[in-house]
């Protein structure tokens, strides 16, 4: 009986210690959602305000070194650098990275928010010290996670290493090509499209092409940009899906693309495809079918009024003050 007693005593403080967790938690999450919704409004006053209470309280929830608190901390450096508030940014930055002196995800969080400082502060060396710094980090956990045998190793955890090497080669190509060194920023845009695989993560494999395809169409490589969006809208249909809304996305966008190269054809051809995705997939799983067909509607429409084919541009223009109406 005094076991029973014992138990059920235990169970029920057990209870009440989870309910105050879960409480906790979610004074936590309405007060950083609060700091995200001024932040939407472009009140970045009150969005720092929310965000400093929710670091506090997590402080006082959590400690000081936890992972949660680490989270909130550095989106408040990501507000206070918005709020041109650049001392403070750097302050939360180089707390946390005294805090966290291994390099997991908040160590290397704060690093590229210090970048971030550092461009801000038009101090481009250290900044670029800094990035070259987080990629020889990333490789070095990644080569340390290989090196385990293969018994012991996590397939979801080594791409995930994969993914945050290549992430952080990428915000290093980004800081070359805002330098306008194009020729180091393409080598790292490059080097996770040419060793990762099409078996790779759906999504990973995505944006490494994605930030390549950017890379190019950003510094005016428009050529170079198309095969690479041709290659992403490939891969996305056989990865996501036909009816996948990124498909017809990148249609668009490859459209503009051979448009501005003057091969009008191939324009016109991704209008057409386009134009077929929003008809066969009307009723689709995407939100704002209607609109689409509209905007492609109108853009086929300019297409031939431009290319003074005005018969061909009747019908599209009609379609889409059908759609408007």
């Amino acid at each position: 009986m005094k076991k029973s007693l014992l138990t059920s005593i235990a169970i029920l403080i057990l209870f009440v210690i989870t309910a105050i967790c879960a409480q906790a938690t979610d004074q936590l999450v309405d007060l950083r959602n609060s700091g995200r919704s001024y932040y939407r409004q472009g009140d970045l006053p009150n969005a720092i305000k929310m965000t400093e209470k929710a670091v506090d309280h997590a402080k006082k929830e959590y400690g000081d070194n936890h992972g949660m608190t680490m989270d909130a901390k550095l989106e408040l450096a990501f507000l206070y650098l918005e709020h041109k508030a650049i001392k403070k940014s750097e302050s939360v930055c180089l707390g946390i990275l005294k805090l966290r002196n291994e390099p997991d995800d908040m160590h290397i969080g704060a690093k590229n928010m210090l970048a971030k400082v550092e461009l801000a502060k038009n101090e481009f060396k250290k900044a670029e010290e800094i990035l070259v710094s987080i990629v020889k980090l990333q490789q070095e956990k990644l080569n340390q996670y290989q090196s385990k045998i293969t018994q012991s190793r996590s397939e979801d955890q080594l791409s995930k290493y994969k993914d945050d090497l290549n992430q952080s080669k990428q915000e290093l190509g980004r800081f070359y090509a805002s330098r306008g060194d194009n020729n180091k920023a393409e080598k790292l845009f490059l080097e996770p499209v040419n060793t990762g695989k099409d078996s790779d993560s759906c999504i990973s494999r995505f944006f490494d092409l994605q930030a390549l395809g950017d890379f190019y169409l950003k510094s005016d490589q428009l050529d170079k940009g198309a095969k690479i969006y041709e290659q992403m809208l490939t891969h996305s249909t056989r990865c996501r899906g036909a009816q996948h809304v990124t498909n017809h996305s990148l249609m668009m966008e490859l459209s503009g693309v051979y448009y501005s190269l003057e091969q009008f054809a191939k324009a016109e051809r991704k209008l057409l495809d386009a134009l077929e995705f929003t008809e066969k997939y009307s009723d689709g799983p995407f939100e704002k079918a209607g609109s689409r067909k509209f905007a492609t509607e109108k853009t086929l429409g300019n297409f031939y009024y431009n290319h003074k084919r005005y018969e061909e541009a009747q019908s599209p223009y009609e379609r889409a003050f059908t759609q408007a109406r």
